[in-house]
C-alpha cells in the first residue's frame, strides 16, 4: 500500500497520512488558515502526483473535523475541496459541513453554483469586484491543474463498450443499426434523435448491464462533453443535410460514421456540403454581426452605476414582466419588484426559490426607467438589483454589449456544428406559383409568360430595410438586397390576391424592383406602389425576390435580435415593457441566457424623452411619455457629439445643425482632444455640470480649461 508515495519531504504534515498507510485526522478550522492554505494544497497535490496510479490511494481517506462533525474524504475529493474552501478560508470565514463539495457530477455548472452560493452571495457587499474576481481566478487556476492527470481519465471513446452492450441487449444493436429506408425524408433526423435518446437511457443503466459504467456514462450524466447531435451522426445515422440553397438534399445518408460512413460519391458530396454551407453563413453573417457589435458597444459604453449603494431613485415607472417559467425567473434574480406599480412597495430581491412568481405579472425596477440614470448620475442600486455589488467597478453598458455580441458571433462561427436545416417551407397561394418560379434562394418571373395587366402591389409603410441607411457600415457602399417585405399583393386583371408570410421570414427586393418602387409614376397618394410585371419582364435579370439561407437553429434568433434593437418598424412597435420582455425571450430562445439587467441596460440607452430627443424621460412622472429609438438612430441622435462622430457618415453629421446642440460628455471625448492629458484624472462630467451655456465641445481645442 502506497508503495510509490515515498517523497516524504514534499508531503509536509501529511507525512503522517502516507507513513501510516492512510490514517490521519485534520481539524479543518484549527489547522487550515489562509496563511498556510498553499502548504496544505501543495502537499496533497504532490501525493496525488506520486500516487495517482496507486489503487490504494483512491480508497484511503483523511478524517476531517468540521464544525464538531467528522467526515472522511479521499485524497482526490480532499484536493478539490481544498481548492473550493480557499475562497471561504481567505474570506476569514469558517468551514462548515455544508461547505463540503461532494457532487456525483463535477461540472462547470456545479462548481459555479458552489462559488455563487458560498462565496459570491455571502460577500456580495463587503468584498470588492476585483478582489472577488482574483480570488475566483486563483481557485480556477488550481482546478485546472487536474489536467496533469488527464492521461488517466480515459477521456476517449471506445467501441468495446458498445459491442458488449449489443451482445447483452438486442435492441441496443438495432438502435445502432437503424433501417432508415422506410423513414420519410422529413423525419429522418428526428428518428435518429429518438434512437440516440434510447441509447442514452441504456448507457445510464450500463453498470447494471455490464458491471461497470459505459464510456459515455459520465458525459451523459453530467450533460457535458458530448454533443448529442454529433453523436447521432457518429453512432446512429448521418441523416439528411441542407443543400445550401434553401432546401434539403433528397437523400438520406443511412450509415453512421462507425457503421459504414460515407461510402459513395453521392454521400460524400452531400456530407461535404455542410461545411461549405457553414462557411457561406459565417462569411455572410459574421461581418454583419461585427458591425452590429460595434453599434451596440458604442451606444452603451460609458454607462455607469450610482456610486452610493444606499441611494434609491424616485422613479415612479417600472418594467412589466410576465414570468412564464423557471428559466425566465432565473433571469430576474436579484431584481426588486412589486405587483402594482402605483399602489405597492418594493419587494425583493428576487431569488431562484421564489417559484410563486411563476405565472404572475410583476413590475420590476429597471435601468430603463431609473430616474438617476436619466439625470446622468448613474443607475441606482435598486434599479440595477443585487448585481450592483458585482458590477459596480466596471462599465455596465460595455460589458453586456460585448457579452451578447460575442455569444451571437460565436454561434455563427459554429454554424457547422448546429446546421441541421434551412429555409422553412413557406406556403404560398396558387396565384403566386402561377406567376413566379422559385429556384434555390431566388424568386423569378416565368420565362415567356404574358404579364399584361398583372401587377405587384406594395404599401410604402410595409417595405422595411435591414440597414436603415442603405449603406454598408464598413465599406460605405450601397447594399444589395437591403429592402424587404413580409406581405404584398398580386393584382391579376384587377383581382387582388394578398400574399403574407411570417414576420421573421423576409422577401428581399431585387435591385430592379427597388428601383421601380422608388419611381413616382408607380406610387399613389395613398402610399400604394403598383409595379407592372410586364415592365419587370423587360429587365435583363428576371429575379424579383431573394430569400436567404436561414438556419433555424440560430439565424432566426440572431435576425430577431437585430430587428428588436435596430429595425425602426419593429423597435417602435413595442412598448418599453414588451420590448424588454421580447429581447429577453429572443436571447433565451437562441440558447443565450442573459440576465435581464444586462438587456435592460442596453435598451435604456435607446429610450428618449418625447419632448426632446437628446434628453431622457423624467421617470418621476407616472406614465411619462417616451420614444424608443432603433440603435442606428440612437447613435445619430446621441446627445454626445463624439459618439455620433465616431459612428459613420461623418460628412452628413457635420452638416446637420442638430450636431452643434450636443453637449453631453462621453468616455470617448479624450480621443477627440488635441491634448487629452490636460483633462485626465479629473472628476467625471455630467450634463448637469455644464454651466453658462458653455459646450462640451470647448474641451476639444487646445486650451487648459476645466469646468468647475
Amino acid at each position: 500500500m502506497f508503495d510509490t508515495i515515498v517523497n516524504y519531504e514534499n508531503y509536509w504534515i501529511y507525512n503522517e497520512f502516507v507513513k501510516s498507510k492512510g490514517e490521519m485526522t485534520v481539524d479543518v478550522n484549527q489547522q487550515i488558515k489562509k496563511e498556510n492554505w498553499s502548504n496544505h494544497f501543495d502537499a496533497i497535490h504532490c501525493i496525488l502526483r506520486d500516487g495517482i496510479d496507486d489503487p490504494s490511494l483512491s480508497k484511503a481517506k483523511i478524517n476531517l473535523i468540521i464544525g464538531g462533525h467528522e467526515v472522511g474524504l479521499t485524497i482526490p475529493d480532499y484536493w478539490l475541496n481544498l481548492i473550493l474552501w480557499s475562497l471561504i478560508i481567505k474570506s476569514d470565514d469558517e468551514i462548515e459541513p455544508k461547505h463540503i463539495f461532494f457532487k456525483r457530477e463535477i461540472t462547470a455548472k456545479t462548481i459555479k453554483n458552489y462559488i455563487d452560493e458560498f462565496f459570491i452571495k455571502v460577500h456580495i457587499e463587503d468584498i470588492n469586484f476585483l478582489t472577488k474576481n482574483n480570488m475566483i481566478a486563483d481557485a480556477l487556476y488550481h482546478i485546472a491543474k487536474v489536467d496533469e492527470f488527464a492521461d488517466l481519465f480515459v477521456n476517449s471513446i471506445n467501441l468495446q463498450d458498445d459491442v458488449l452492450m449489443m451482445n447483452a441487449i438486442p435492441e441496443y444493436y438495432n438502435l445502432l443499426h437503424p433501417d432508415m429506408s422506410k423513414v420519410d425524408l422529413q423525419k429522418a433526423n428526428e428518428y435518429g434523435m429518438e434512437c440516440i435518446g434510447k441509447v442514452r437511457d441504456y448507457v445510464l443503466k450500463s453498470k447494471d448491464i455490464l458491471g461497470y459504467d459505459h464510456i459515455y456514462t459520465n458525459a451523459f450524466r453530467a450533460n457535458e462533453s458530448i454533443n448529442i447531435r454529433q453523436l447521432k451522426e457518429y453512432a446512429i445515422s448521418i441523416g439528411t443535410k441542407p443543400d445550401g440553397n434553401g432546401s434539403v438534399f433528397p437523400h438520406v445518408i443511412n450509415n453512421s460514421y462507425i457503421n459504414g460512413g460515407v461510402i459513395d460519391l453521392m454521400d460524400y458530396f452531400i456530407e461535404s456540403s455542410a461545411g461549405r454551407t457553414a462557411q457561406i453563413i459565417s462569411k455572410i453573417n459574421v461581418g454583419s454581426s461585427g458591425a452590429m457589435a460595434r453599434k451596440i458597444g458604442l451606444n452603451n459604453q460609458g454607462t455607469r452605476l450610482h456610486p452610493d449603494p444606499h441611494f434609491k431613485c424616485s422613479s415612479r415607472n417600472f418594467i412589466r414582466y410576465d414570468v412564464r417559467d423557471a428559466k425566465e425567473l432565473s433571469l430576474l434574480v436579484g431584481k426588486y419588484y412589486r405587483f402594482d406599480q402605483l399602489n405597492d412597495f418594493d419587494m425583493g430581491p428576487i431569488k431562484e426559490s421564489d417559484t410563486q412568481l411563476i405565472g404572475k405579472t410583476i413590475y420590476t425596477r429597471s435601468p430603463i426607467t431609473c430616474q438617476s440614470h436619466s439625470e446622468g448620475h448613474g443607475i441606482c442600486r435598486y434599479c440595477y438589483g443585487d448585481l450592483y455589488f458585482i458590477n459596480r467597478d466596471i462599465d455596465v453598458g460595455k460589458y453586456p454589449s460585448e457579452d451578447i455580441t460575442a455569444s451571437t458571433t460565436q454561434l455563427q462561427l459554429s454554424a457547422k456544428h448546429v446546421l441541421v436545416t434551412d429555409i422553412p417551407d413557406i406556403e404560398l397561394p396558387i396565384k403566386f406559383v402561377e406567376n413566379f418560379v422559385r429556384s434555390a434562394e431566388t424568386i423569378s418571373l416565368i420565362e415567356d409568360r404574358n404579364y399584361n395587366d398583372i401587377y405587384l402591389r406594395f404599401h410604402v409603410d410595409e417595405i422595411f430595410k435591414d440597414n436603415e441607411d442603405d449603406v454598408d457600415d464598413t465599406t460605405n457602399t450601397v447594399l444589395d438586397y437591403n429592402d424587404y417585405v413580409n406581405k404584398f399583393a398580386i393584382i391579376d386583371h384587377k383581382e387582388e390576391y394578398p400574399i403574407e408570410i411570417d414576420k421573421i421570414d423576409k422577401f428581399y427586393l431585387s435591385e430592379a424592383l427597388v428601383r421601380l418602387t422608388n419611381m413616382k409614376r408607380y406610387q399613389t397618394d395613398e402610399g400604394e406602389i403598383n409595379i407592372p410585371l410586364a415592365v419587370l419582364a423587360k429587365e435583363d435579370d428576371q429575379t424579383i425576390f431573394y430569400t436567404p439561407i436561414v438556419n433555424n437553429e440560430f439565424s432566426k434568433t440572431l435576425n430577431r435580435i437585430k430587428d428588436i434593437l435596430d429595425k425602426a418598424a419593429v423597435t417602435t412597435s413595442f412598448t418599453k415593457d414588451d420590448l424588454a420582455q421580447e429581447f429577453m425571450r429572443a436571447l433565451l430562445n437562441g440558447g443565450m441566457s442573459k440576465h435581464t439587467i444586462h438587456t435592460e441596460t442596453i435598451l435604456s440607452n435607446q429610450i428618449r424623452s418625447a419632448y426632446n430627443i437628446f434628453d431622457r424621460p423624467n421617470w418621476n412622472n407616472v406614465n411619462e411619455p417616451y420614444v424608443l429609438l432603433p440603435l442606428t438612430k440612437a447613435l445619430y441622435e446621441n446627445p454626445s457629439i463624439t459618439k455620433t462622430l465616431d459612428f459613420q457618415n461623418l460628412a452628413s453629421i457635420l452638416k446637420n445643425p442638430s450636431s452643434y446642440n450636443k453637449t453631453a460628455p462621453s468616455t470617448i471625448d479624450y480621443f477627440f482632444q488635441e491634448q487629452p492629458q490636460l483633462f485626465m484624472n479629473q472628476p467625471s462630467l455630467t450634463n448637469k455640470d455644464i454651466k453658462n451655456e458653455r459646450k462640451l465641445t470647448d474641451a476639444l481645442v487646445n486650451e487648459e480649461i476645466w469646468y468647475e
